[in-house]
């Protein structure tokens, strides 16, 4: 059977009966009957300070209303800029929701019979939290912290640092930035007005970010009320932040400081300790204890701070973080093991602030390293307190012959505390790692004045048993071929090399790797690696006699220093010879009229001789003859050079210098002996708009002989710039050979603006003006004919005279003069 269609809805019935009637009620004479007026006599709660967005505490209008009938009070708000709760019974709240102003309001009070008016108002503040960013993430970079959708709050924070903020309380998720990726998002974390918390930036057990958030306890400790120096007491708290540990129980001085064993995320709470007796923190996690060392000193009475176990390196350590006022400094504490020292807390060595135009001195600390026979990975932690300008401290790492210099950086923001891992490319590595090491620093900026404290500095040193890695580098000597790349066989490790240039080491795993490549175009070539754990060696790619690339592989021993390296008065400098033009013959090699290196063979490294520095001419003999180098001072006392003989793309022999292992080599040009300068020269015997034989000009318009009645001699060379030449210069030079040391000598006058364009003397630079540094002797002004003289020793000399103008202005002559040009022997 099938259902119908429903049908149309009916009529609305019949409107039922009324209800019955109410009791009557009572006549408003008889409740108010009597009632005095309602006055408002006090309003209390408006002291407090109001924060935009957030409640205010209540606050109770009080009126001459008897106690039992407050309950019939209601309340009406006039105003704009907050929003108002009636609690009832007289008393309400406030939530402002603009700040920078005063809310005033109005209020109405009724009790149902009688009304009354009054005012009310607030100071309402923006409400400002301040947050503690620390970063615990392992194996994560630098980090940029912002809310979500926002500006950067933190920018560039490095692992196991951190920071703190002042910012806008209120609910915000936070993101966490790495490499241009969020990689975390935290929140909405609840910021009150005033409050201090910690958001701790970490690993799970899956290795993907994860935030801790902490409420820090900055109430005054228990001895508080003790005059400074009878204080004993410092407040710590414990965070579980090491992934993959099981829950741990703490032990702080050998006294257990937590009931039940913390999971991952969990914290202790504030507990509070004797500074002077806190010893030890031991974690004990599964059967397992781990003990850190508290050093003398580093807790001191009144410290506040929270202590995060987690992951490190592969190994469990305790970064503190200490909560203060004006910074967010941090601690690592470390099991003791071999390689792993520190300096005492508190050194308190005062860098010195760049005086004169000059960088600082510099000032030191040394530690000592036991039991450590190589290093495998070498971590530095520097403490200094330094409010501003942190880029302006220079620090260097100092073990026997070795030195590393760190990179500058931080620009203006303070020092705190850096923790280091030296890159693959410094001169530790693999190397002898027990005995004495110095850290260096020193203020470089000679503008910005803010001074520094080295408080403290560690290292820790992966030690090793035997050294473990070969460093390998790339020489590039085949003209005419453009720019390629070095790499490991893995291909994870590249070096982009051009002509003429020595790459930065890649380190290899000696006894995995086995060839090294070299990408020419789309072409891979593969490189034999014959080397060892400890090994440096670098890979020279030159053109053999018919044309095509030659490698050979030589070993390289970047602590060889001269023979007086470590003397006050050191003279030598280290040198070593490769001959790379095939079918040139064996190699003789003369310096200053001594014989450095004799017999060299193609494809063969000579044996190091130390030389002195000061060098002198250089010849340089093969099969196709012999030529003629200026080697004068071609190094600095300790320095260590390598001289490649290579062809060029025509097949000449020539020759370049290496120094002290870095990326680049410099071509050394030959001298024509036939072409070189006299003196002296008084320029009297040159044509007025020209330059004696020998002599070169050069710039944007160079000097040129000038008849001048003012000048010692009747005649000068004189600067060719205009007033209206801004950022130019002009030039002369003069090449001389000196049989035996002595003083050149000249007479020169100036006039020029006195700040910024000037007359310039150098002597053997690539380079020498106003757009270098290093001049030798300089004036400007107003200087009338005068004497000055530098020393020079035997050898070959480039002379160079050069006036240069700034960007602009231009006040007396504009002009530079030179005359009466003379060297004398020593006597």
């Amino acid at each position: 059977m099938c259902n119908g269609a429903p049908g149309e809805d009916g009529e609305d019935g019949p409107q039922g009966p009324g209800g019955p009637i109410g009791d009557p009620g009572v006549p408003g004479d008889t409740i108010c009957s009597g009632l005095p007026g309602l006055e408002i006599e006090e309003i209390d709660g408006l002291d407090q300070v109001l924060y935009r967005g957030f409640e205010s505490d209540p606050v109770t209008v009080r009126t001459n209303l008897p106690a039992e009938r407050e309950d019939q009070l209601s309340l009406a708000f006039v105003g704009s800029g907050a929003r108002f709760a009636d609690l009832g019974a007289g008393r309400f709240t406030v939530t402002g929701t603009q700040a920078g102003s005063t809310l005033a309001f109005g209020l109405v009070v009724t009790d149902g019979c009688t009304t009354a008016i009054g005012q009310a108002a607030f100071d309402v503040e923006v409400g400002r939290a301040t947050v503690r960013f620390i970063h615990l993430a392992d194996g994560v970079g630098s980090v940029n912290i912002r809310p979500e959708g926002g500006s950067n709050l933190v920018t560039g924070l490095g692992a196991f640092a951190a920071t703190q903020q002042a910012v806008d309380a209120g609910e915000v998720t936070l993101e966490v930035v790495s490499g241009g990726d969020v990689v975390l998002s935290a929140g909405p974390v609840s910021l009150l007005p005033n409050d201090t918390v910690t958001v701790a930036v970490t690993l799970d057990d899956e290795g993907d970010p994860v935030a801790v958030l902490l409420e820090d306890d900055l109430s005054p400790l228990s001895d508080a009320e003790f005059d400074e120096e009878d204080r004993t007491n410092a407040r710590l708290a414990v965070v579980h932040a090491a992934a993959d540990v099981p829950p741990v129980g703490v032990l702080v001085g050998g006294v257990s400081v937590v009931g039940d064993d913390l999971a991952f995320g969990e914290s202790s709470g504030g507990f509070e300790v004797f500074a002077a007796e806190a010893g030890t923190v031991e974690l004990i996690a599964g059967g397992d204890t781990l003990e850190f060392v508290v050093p003398d000193g580093a807790l001191s009475a009144g410290d506040i701070a929270t202590v995060f176990a987690t992951w490190r390196n592969e190994e469990v350590v305790l970064a503190v973080l200490f909560l203060t006022e004006t910074g967010a400094p941090v601690a690592l504490l470390q099991q003791d093991r071999p390689g792993r020292v520190s300096s005492a807390p508190n050194l308190g060595i005062e860098i010195p602030d760049a005086e004169g135009g000059t960088p600082g001195p510099w000032v030191e600390s040394s530690i000592d390293v036991t039991d450590c026979p190589f290093a495998g990975r070498i971590e530095v932690t520097v403490t200094i307190d330094k409010e501003r300008w942190a880029g302006d401290i220079a620090m260097e790492l100092v073990y026997g012959a070795r030195t590393y210099t760190f990179p500058r950086s931080g620009g203006s923001a303070a020092f705190g505390t850096r923790i280091v891992e030296l890159p693959d490319t410094n001169p530790h590595l693999e190397q002898p790692a027990t005995g004495t090491w110095t850290l260096r620093v020193r203020d470089t900026d000679t503008v910005t004045f803010s001074t520094g404290t080295l408080q403290q500095w560690g290292l820790d040193i992966q030690c090793l048993d035997e050294p473990q890695s070969a460093f390998v580098r790339f020489g590039h000597f085949i003209d005419g071929l453009g720019s390629v790349t070095f790499r490991d066989e893995e291909g994870g490790t590249t070096r982009t090399v051009s002509f003429g240039g020595i790459s930065t080491p890649i380190r290899v795993n000696a006894a995995e790797q086995e060839q090294m490549e070299l990408v020419v175009g789309e072409d891979v070539l593969t490189l034999d690696l014959d080397a060892v754990g400890g090994d440096e060696v670098l890979f020279v790619a030159i053109p053999d006699a018919a044309g095509d690339p030659a490698f050979f592989e030589l070993p390289l021993d970047t602590v060889s220093q001269p023979l007086d390296a470590g003397d006050e008065e050191a003279t030598l400098a280290l040198v070593r010879f490769f001959h790379g033009v095939d079918g040139a013959g064996p190699v003789n090699v003369e310096l200053a009229d001594q014989p450095v290196v004799f017999g060299v063979e193609y494809g063969e490294y000579s044996i190091a001789a130390d030389v002195p520095a000061v060098g002198g001419l250089l010849g340089l003999e093969t099969g196709a003859g012999t030529l003629t180098y200026n080697a004068t001072a071609f190094a600095s006392p300790g320095d260590v050079v390598t001289f490649f003989v290579v062809p060029d793309a025509d097949e000449n022999v020539t020759l370049r210098r290496w120094v002290n292992f870095g990326s680049t080599t410099t071509a050394l040009s030959p001298v024509d002996l036939d072409a070189l300068g006299t003196l002296p020269e008084d320029f009297a015997a040159t044509p007025e708009g020209e330059l004696p034989p020998n002599w070169i000009g050069g710039g944007f318009s160079p000097f040129e002989v000038v008849e001048d009645e003012t000048s010692p001699t009747g005649f000068a060379a004189a600067s060719g710039l205009g007033p209206d030449d801004h950022n130019q210069e002009s030039w002369m030079e003069v090449t001389i050979r000196t049989e035996e040391p002595g003083t050149v000598s000249w007479q020169w006058k100036v006039s020029s603006e006195s700040c910024c364009d000037f007359l310039y003397f150098c002597a053997n630079r690539s380079t020498c003006g106003r757009f270098v540094t290093g001049n030798d002797i300089r004036i400007a002004g107003e200087v009338d004919w005068t004497e000055a003289s530098f020393d020079l020793p035997a050898g070959i000399h480039t002379l160079r005279w050069a006036y240069g103008k700034d960007g602009s202005v231009s006040t007396n002559q504009d002009t530079g003069w030179v005359t009466d040009v003379r060297f004398t022997p020593e006597d």
